[in-house]
């Protein structure tokens, strides 16, 4: 399969050097869509989508984008008028239908999958387990197998025990599904290939995102870069209050993120967020003795991200912002005292490389576990880069 897709990367290598309204360019195009109709079933079979997960995303987004080529540019591939415009637009449609549902079928399977791997054993009190009935919670797909004594447990205990089995079942919810969409992350730019806009599937882009059609040919997609979670908490997994929160729908209906307060004190305490004019409800608590802020002007984005964090909660973070041109701005940063930075043991620099403008990854929100009930600490942190593409015809 791996050299078929090298084929057909040739095939569309081949095309893309040939003369716009040359013969030859006809030619391999039409050999384009031939390989890729012919091949597609040994990538793609949208009743059981997940049989090939390596190939699903590279192989759907180049289909999609030569239908798309071929709906939006075929006059100037062949040379004359498109005689079957309705036809090729339908095919794109249905096609893009088809993916972005077995999309959705890929990560509802994939968390099932997770879900079933959790398992609870129980141990008859003879079996060696502190002479005592117990029931082991474990999650072999992340290594966790903890033991609960049953008979003995107060209803402390056991209210531990039930959060564990809850966390156990939310974490595959959010962290693991945030880790199944991130390795689909491209296919989150298809709804941009329908002709028109289609309420079930296409994706809602505000305005405030700079995000959608630039001209008749050609449309400016947001592509999302996760830097991965930032935060171990093992020692708070039991028995406390923690609430994930997620923004990205702050961030699309009212705009990048403008202002960040930082709370902190031998950890961080803290965080409020302003996406737009609406200010995000608290995240974690308003105590410590360090409050930082960090107001963003026009044109000015957070770059880059550095935190530290232990098996509790984390201690530590830094934010930095550039211009659209890419120079340097404004930074703040808490922590507890004693630590250096060079010993934070996460970070994220979207600026590295002297990125600019549309290229520039930014933070766009935050994702993330805190503790509940406004009490202090953040938990656990998934920060959500992107930056721009202007997308036009395939070349």
């Amino acid at each position: 399969m791996r050299k078929m897709t090298e084929g057909l990367h040739k095939v569309m290598r081949d095309y893309l050097d040939q003369e716009p309204g040359s013969v030859e360019k006809g030619q391999y195009f039409t050999s384009l869509v031939t390989a890729l109709s012919h091949d597609q079933p040994f990538y793609f079979d949208d009743k059981t989508p997940c049989d090939n997960l390596a190939y699903f995303v590279s192989v759907g987004t180049r289909q999609l984008t030569v239908l798309r080529e071929q709906h939006l540019f075929y006059s100037q591939i062949y040379g004359h008028e498109d005689h079957q415009a309705a036809k090729h637009k339908k095919d794109l449609e249905d096609a893009a239908k088809k993916y972005l549902t077995a999309r959705n079928q890929i990560v509802a399977e994939c968390l099932k999958y997770h879900k079933d791997q959790i398992k609870e054993e129980w141990h008859e009190k003879d079996a060696g387990y502190f002479n005592a009935n117990a029931v082991s919670l474990k999650n072999p797909l992340r290594k966790v197998d903890e033991l609960f004594k049953w008979d003995d447990m107060s209803p402390l205990g056991k209210y531990k025990f039930q959060c564990r089995r809850k966390q156990f079942q939310t974490w595959v919810d959010t962290g693991y599904k945030a880790q199944v969409e991130a390795l689909l992350s491209p296919s989150f730019s298809w709804p941009l290939y329908f002709p028109t806009p289609h309420a079930d599937l296409r994706s809602e882009n505000s305005a405030h995102v700079d995000e959608g059609q630039i001209t008749d040919t050609t449309v400016r997609r947001l592509m999302m870069d996760y830097p991965g979670w930032m935060g171990d908490g093992a020692n708070l997994s039991i028995g406390y209050n923690v609430c994930y929160f997620d923004h990205e729908d702050l961030f699309r209906k009212q705009g990048p993120i403008t202002t960040v307060i930082l709370h902190a004190g031998d950890r961080l305490d803290g965080i409020e967020l302003w996406y737009g004019d609406q200010k995000a409800d608290i995240r974690g608590a308003k105590s410590g003795y360090q409050q930082k802020t960090l107001e963003l002007k026009t044109g000015e984005m957070i770059t880059g991200l550095w935190a530290n964090g232990g098996s509790d909660v984390l201690t530590a973070m830094k934010l930095s912002t550039t211009s659209q041109d890419g120079q340097a701005r404004g930074t703040i940063s808490v922590a507890r005292d004693g630590i250096e930075p060079s010993t934070w043991n996460y970070s994220f620099d979207g600026h590295k490389g002297g990125l600019k403008n549309d290229e520039t990854k930014r933070l766009l929100w935050f994702c993330g576990w805190s503790i509940g009930n406004g009490e202090p600490y953040i938990y656990r942190l998934l920060l959500v880069f992107g930056h721009y593409q202007p997308w036009g015809p395939l070349q």
